[in-house]
């Protein structure tokens, strides 16, 4: 057993591996040293992602009181300090669990994390539902799929090459990849429900497709500028402000060799949807401004939370991807001429019907080059 010594007046005594306490006091003196607590405290939880094969559960409503308790501070600095290291304790511990034992993550391992990391806030099982949910949803083949395949197929395909999918969720991509002749495939998503998704759905396809728990926008996502392709399906709809859109484009730059392309399909920059739109295209859109970073909510048949993305102007989108090194071009999305939908049915979603210059007006996705 552990014993967090030096602070008796607090109410913790903990071990992750052994068992613990499962309530924590946060009747605390103001004068505590709450850094040297800190360091304590996070030291226990390494301890056990290192030396335990599992969290005990019990141990897991301990953590869940202590977080609690620290977001109370108003020390933004020190929330970071505390939050950081058990996120990465935690992430580390659920993708080990998923490597020895295929399928199994435990349930309370994947809840603390969404309590310190709460990740993209819509559920993975609803998403991913062949039958109810985004990927059954026309859009997802006929539009998104499709222009994906044609982009791609228009730098001289997958076959042989090595492939980053940021975003990957489930890795439905990164199987298709596989299938159509890429070497190597690594999928990154900050959701532990989708990676262990990914991990469930990997049978067969284990020497081509791994998988990165992590969030996009971190270091420690960075690559090794040896991936022929990195491919982002909405992931640059996520950031919320200009470092953070930075953030992500330095990440697909850190992936790719020189001269290699990121492929990336997401919200619409050259549209302000200021009215909601597309009900019968199955996710009803809104947006409040046209200012960089506002909120664009997608209520998606489906899905129980809305999917919230952030809009930015393309020209913010292209200052961002060259102040990293990357060339970003606009190209139109396309429809699948053997779409099971009638004649004109995608007009309204990729702006057939508006008058534009060139891709102005028009549903645009990306192909960016690192230079």
């Amino acid at each position: 057993m552990r014993v967090l010594t030096n602070y008796p007046q607090i109410g913790l005594v903990s071990s992750l591996s052994t068992g613990g306490p499962t309530s924590f006091l946060t009747s605390t003196p103001l004068d505590f040293d709450r850094r040297q607590y800190l360091t304590e405290i996070n030291a226990v939880v390494n301890d056990s992602c290192r030396t335990s094969r599992e969290i005990a559960s019990q141990d897991f409503q301990v953590l869940v009181d202590i977080v609690n308790f620290v977001s109370k501070w108003s020390d933004d600095e020190l929330k970071q300090n505390f939050l950081s290291p058990i996120v990465e304790a935690v992430k580390n511990r659920i993708v080990s669990f998923a490597k020895e034992t295929e399928k199994l993550v435990p349930k309370y391992l994947i809840d603390l994390l969404k309590i310190v990391n709460p990740g993209i806030g819509y559920d993975a099982n609803d998403y991913a539902d062949g039958k109810s949910g985004v990927e059954a949803l026309p859009f997802r083949y006929d539009v998104e799929a499709y222009t994906i395949q044609q982009l791609i197929g228009s730098i001289g395909g997958v076959a042989g090459k090595r492939i980053v999918d940021l975003g990957c969720g489930d890795g439905i991509y990164a199987r298709k990849l596989v299938e159509q002749g890429a070497e190597q495939v690594l999928g990154i998503d900050l959701d532990p429900d989708f990676i262990t998704k990914g991990v469930e759905a990997n049978t067969g396809y284990e020497t081509k497709v791994s998988y990165q728990l992590e969030d996009i926008q971190n270091p420690a996502a960075h690559g090794k500028n040896d991936a022929d392709i990195v491919l982002g399906s909405y992931v640059m709809s996520y950031p919320k402000n200009y470092a953070e859109l930075v953030a992500y484009a330095k990440t697909v730059a850190s992936h790719l060799k020189p001269g290699a392309k990121f492929v990336g399909f997401g919200n619409n920059a050259f549209e302000v949807c200021k009215k909601a739109k597309y009900h019968k295209y199955g996710c009803v859109k809104r947006q409040d401004s046209d200012v960089d970073g506002s909120i664009i909510t997608g209520e998606v048949k489906g899905l129980k939370e809305p999917i919230i993305t952030h809009y930015f102007k393309p020209e913010t989108y292209q200052k961002a991807f060259a102040e990293v090194g990357l060339d970003l071009e606009w190209r139109p999305v396309q429809v699948d001429p053997n779409t099971m939908q009638s004649p004109g049915y995608w007009n309204e979603l990729i702006g057939a019907d508006l008058p534009g210059d060139g891709i102005k007006g028009q549903f645009a996705a990306m192909l960016a080059t690192k230079i």
